[in-house]
């Protein structure tokens, strides 16, 4: 899966973005798999994650890790993403040590998902890196409103809600805080990293401030 291949920012904003997406494959072992599943979505709640969700129901911003495990069925994708390395590198190792069965890819800046498996015990059987985007990029939103809407694989972060957020921030009508939380509701799998989106708001704002 690669829907979270395509986060626009740079190294520094970055570097505390770490995805991972656990599926069981089809044909193989996804009739079953609710138990294994059931069991991410645990391990997940654990680990401090700034947002995880299943795509069915929604995000842990709307919906709680318990009826996450309620809604779940099999053959379903469980999508996390984290705010820094530490809690990443031990999701992965209690993944490795549960061995649940699943399909597990894992993204963020190169040289940090290497290190936090290296960490974990794990040697990554497969690599995607992404080459940007090609043709009319004229038509896309400028980059600062990509940061954003990029952070959700589905693209339901629109750039006008966007837009919105960032002159009410700058406005403070609404805080950093409370401008991604907002954001964050609308993506459904929940690979919104809230706690980035919350610092690209303030850093936006002090750039306004200045």
């Amino acid at each position: 899966m690669t829907h979270s291949l395509h986060r626009v920012g740079t190294l520094e904003n970055l570097k505390n973005d770490h995805t991972i997406i656990a599926m069981p494959a089809k044909g193989i072992n996804h009739v079953g798999s609710v138990k294994a599943l059931r069991r991410f979505i645990e391990l997940a709640a654990q680990h401090k994650p700034s947002n995880f969700g299943l795509i069915t129901c929604g995000n842990v911003l709307k919906v709680p890790p318990e009826e996450m495990i309620r809604q779940v069925n099999d053959g379903r994708a469980i999508t996390v993403v984290f705010d820094n390395i530490d809690n990443f590198t031990a999701m992965l190792k209690q993944l490795k040590e549960e061995d649940l069965g699943l399909s597990v890819t894992c993204g963020g800046i190169y040289e940090r998902t290497l290190e936090a498996c290296k960490r974990a015990g794990l040697e990554p059987d497969t690599l995607n890196h992404s080459l940007g985007v090609f043709g009319r990029t004229d038509k896309l939103p400028r980059k600062e409103i990509l940061e954003f809407t990029t952070m959700c694989g589905h693209h339901q972060i629109a750039a006008g809600l966007v837009e919105k957020m960032l002159a009410d921030v700058k406005a403070r009508k609404i805080t950093p805080e409370d401008a991604a939380l907002s954001l964050g509701k609308h993506c459904p799998c929940g690979f919104f990293n809230v706690t980035r989106a919350r610092d690209l708001f303030e850093e936006k704002l002090a750039a306004a401030a200045q």
